[in-house]
């Protein structure tokens, strides 16, 4: 939470011990009453598949769609697009073109790169070209709507992008690669100069001068604004060590010079917060501002995140991490279109006016992403919304110098995921006083987030535990009418949750990066396959027991402190979609 110290009985206290309580409370419901009242458990337990099955072919059905979306998305030069909306009728009669362009054409391939294509792709390639015009139609229906509804749209010119990286302990290889990765965004061809990094480091680490030259010694940042440096002296009275001070010392220290300085107008200028282990596509910036443009209502308002996946290191981390962090990126393909339900993790992007405009970051609350995203909606209520960027965006695993430091670096960061739950108390308080919100939006953002972080640490003892204990302990209910016929309704859910995660898994295969040669041999794809029956204990150690250690801690009021994860010095990554330097 905020502080080492235990709070008093407050509103907020009240609720931090309450929803962990009621954790403990269905967790123990499954183990004890398998054993004393199996019935009530059996029967709670089939709802719970039932509901968790609809839930599962929800996600099956997003993955699949989404990465098809982000597949032709990411062949598009967001770059071109992005320069073309200073004029919006010739856009519009570009678009037009376009997609009679395509629509004439008998595949896909032949329009991108003038290759042809052989019978055994024509399907597939139909497909792609039938996906590929929706997508072409959808923007032109946003252009004209701005169009016919005289909507004024800032010019290309006057969009500019702050990008704030809040460093600490980490090698300077790994952010010489993210700083990298913005340097070679497309959108520094025609608008290097209005993209600036801002680079906050903490004083605690002594070396930060020498750090710093590192840094500029591996990277070249001429065809941009340049790079801007800020020390954060944490205040232990009234901040707590983690990404979010920092990054809150960086935006109050430098965000009034951009403004001085290099007249940047906060409402149009967008602030990325990004991760240091990120991989930034080559379009990323160039999407983000086109998307912010083309926003028929409210675009300062809006926050922006794309798609994030644990995948640049995942070939270097132990198996059972690998299959965590391969579960983790499958989630987030989906949770990007969740509408209402979204809410950015990790790194996101929002306007500056509105950064100013929520009094920057809060300096005591570990889960800045959730709580800057929450605290913007009680100040503006639904004119916050999250827009999702249709691109992926890498970010390495958590990884150490040995296996048994990396094993604890994934459970420490899962356990810091998890305890988004410390925000609990804000979030109902927000819920009863934001009055300037609408009821029934507050109760809704409440709902969702409630539901999300009950069912993180529960769900696994029901569906495993539940599904499973009351007919192995319990010799008068394995004689019961109900034992018969509920492991037949269950058997047909387990059935239907294992076709949709081998749907799931078939997309993983096509979307993670392909092994090195030493890796890829007939063994090591065995193994890929098989390790996934270890998935429930796997599942258990890496999702349920840290959601359940940081609720429990909650609870206690044994306050969970801000852990710096290792990082390693990253290899090189090859990939076609981003376009990554070595460094």
């Amino acid at each position: 939470m905020h502080s080492k110290k235990r709070k008093k009985l407050t509103l907020e206290r009240l609720v931090e011990i309450l929803e962990p309580t009621a954790v403990w409370i269905l967790v123990l419901f499954i183990i004890i009453g398998s054993f004393l009242f199996p019935f009530p458990v059996v029967l709670f337990v089939v709802i719970f598949n039932i509901y968790f099955l609809f839930q599962t072919f929800k996600v099956a059905k997003g993955v699949v769609l989404n990465t098809i979306r982000i597949k032709i998305i990411s062949s598009i030069n967001w770059a071109n697009m992005f320069t073309e909306l200073d004029n919006i009728p010739n856009a519009i009669e570009k678009l037009k073109m376009d997609i009679l362009e395509f629509k004439a054409s008998k595949t896909i391939d032949s329009v991108l790169t003038g290759e042809r294509t052989n019978v055994l792709t024509k399907i597939v390639s139909k497909i792609r070209k039938n996906l590929f015009i929706g997508e072409l139609k959808f923007r032109l229906r946003r252009l004209q709507y701005l169009q016919k509804n005289n909507i004024q749209t800032p010019r290309a010119e006057d969009v500019k992008h702050v990008f704030i990286i809040a460093t600490a302990f980490e090698p300077p290889q790994l952010i010489a690669r993210l700083i990298t990765t913005i340097t070679s965004q497309n959108l520094v061809e025609n608008y290097g100069k209005n993209i600036l990094i801002l680079l906050g480091q903490e004083s605690a680490n002594k070396d930060f001068m020498q750090f710093r030259e590192e840094i500029l010694s591996l990277v070249d940042t001429s065809a941009i604004q340049g790079i801007w440096f800020n020390v954060h002296d944490l205040d232990l009275e009234n901040e707590t060590k983690g990404k979010h001070s920092n990054v809150n010392s960086v935006a109050r220290n430098l965000f009034p010079r951009i403004e001085s300085e290099l007249s940047w107008n906060p409402e149009t200028t967008l602030v990325h917060v990004v991760d240091t282990p990120i991989v930034l596509n080559e379009n990323y910036a160039s999407l983000m501002a086109y998307e912010f443009v083309t926003q028929p209502v409210d675009r300062k308002y809006k926050i922006y995140s794309s798609c994030i996946l644990f995948y640049n290191n995942i070939w270097d981390i132990p198996l059972p991490n690998r299959m965590s962090n391969t579960t983790f990126s499958l989630w987030n393909i989906y949770n990007i279109t969740r509408g209402y339900h979204f809410v950015p993790i990790s790194s996101y992007t929002s306007t500056m006016w509105l950064a100013k405009n929520v009094n920057y970051w809060d300096t005591k609350v570990i889960p800045e992403d959730h709580h800057y995203f929450y605290n913007s909606f009680y100040t503006f209520g639904d004119k916050i919304m999250s827009v999702p960027i249709f691109l992926f965006t890498g970010k390495d695993a958590a990884q150490a110098k040995s296996y048994w430091r990396t094993y604890k670096n994934q459970y420490n960061q899962y356990q810091r995921w998890a305890y988004g739950i410390s925000d609990i108390g804000y979030v109902v308080r927000k819920t009863l006083t934001s009055t300037n919100v609408p009821f029934f939006s507050r109760l809704r953002r409440l709902k969702e987030y409630l539901r999300t972080h009950f069912l993180w640490p529960t769900s696994w003892f029901v569906v495993m535990i539940g599904t499973n204990l009351p007919f192995l302990i319990n010799t008068d209910f394995r004689r019961s009418l109900s034992a018969v016929i509920v492991p037949d309704i269950l058997s047909i859910t387990t059935l239907s949750f294992i076709s949709l995660f081998v749907v799931i898994l078939i997309v993983d295969i096509f979307i993670k990066p392909k092994k090195s040669q030493s890796l890829d041999n007939s063994f090591t794809r065995s193994i890929s396959l098989i390790q996934w029956i270890a998935f429930p204990a796997i599942s258990f150690i890496y999702s349920s027991l840290p959601a359940l250690d940081a609720h429990t801690r909650l609870m206690l009021g044994k306050y969970l402190q801000y852990k710096i994860t290792e990082k390693v010095a990253p290899k090189p990554i090859l990939s076609s979609e981003s376009k990554i330097k070595n460094v």
